[in-house]
């Protein structure tokens, strides 16, 4: 509820919690002020004191509630909206892939190729001779092929399947990509876990490879004789 800039004198029991008392008194008077009564705030740029003037916007826990509730009507109708939209989504995408819809979609243009196809691929008519020698044969104008007429046929009868084979390809390489990248994100991530690993606190970089070439070293170097005979104090004592 807005306050509309009005002004109203504090109750007693605030008043007698003045700042300029006891804290406990202050604390005390919050903690009713939050319970009991409207939540209240003091306007600046008023040249009334403390105990003149407060702004009354309601009372903050109802307020509180109340707006709390209505984002949640909010974000439920949100939800609910979204599901729907889905919901058609996929309605619509089912549709589109059953067999009588692709059908319908597929006939016109089908129709209109065969036609062509039938019209160009015409053999000359070939009829007996009336009245003629046995075996004589003559042409007689031209006639659709009727081997073109049976593949027309098996053609109409196979499209719908050639559709979803068309389909099953498009969506294997959709897979096929999808799952290059779930690969490169994972190689991605264990880069990145292992940079990690290399900048957590403990021996860096250069330490590690200082000593696996020291190591190396020793390795490779020819190791000293530990033939108490040969020691120097042995030696000097024999001369």
């Amino acid at each position: 509820m807005s306050c509309g800039r009005s002004y109203w004198t504090l109750p007693a029991w605030l008043q007698s919690a003045s700042p300029y008392g006891d804290v406990r008194q202050v604390e005390g008077a919050s903690e009713r002020l939050a319970q009991d009564i409207p939540v209240i705030y003091l306007d600046e740029s008023s040249q009334h004191s403390t105990h003149q003037g407060v702004c009354w916007y309601g009372r903050g826990r109802t307020s509180a509630s109340a707006l709390e509730r209505k984002h949640g009507e909010y974000c439920d109708a949100l939800l609910a909206d979204a599901l729907s939209a889905k919901e058609s989504e996929r309605e619509l995408l089912d549709g589109l892939i059953d067999p009588q819809a692709m059908w319908t979609r597929v006939k016109a243009p089908l129709d209109a190729r065969v036609a062509e196809i039938l019209a160009s691929r015409r053999t000359l008519k070939v009829v007996p001779v009336p009245n003629g020698e046995p075996g004589e044969v003559q042409y007689d104008g031209w006639e659709v092929s009727t081997v073109a007429v049976r593949q027309s046929f098996e053609i109409r009868e196979d499209a719908v399947a050639f559709a979803f084979r068309a389909i099953s390809i498009v969506e294997g390489r959709h897979i096929a990509q999808r799952s290059k990248l779930d690969r490169k994100k994972e190689i991605a991530k264990s880069a990145d876990v292992e940079m990690a690993d290399a900048t957590k606190p403990g021996p860096s970089i250069q330490s590690m490879v200082d000593r696996a070439v020291s190591a190396r070293f020793k390795k490779a170097l020819p190791t000293v004789s530990r033939d108490l005979h040969f020691a120097y104090p042995v030696l000097t004592s024999r001369l």
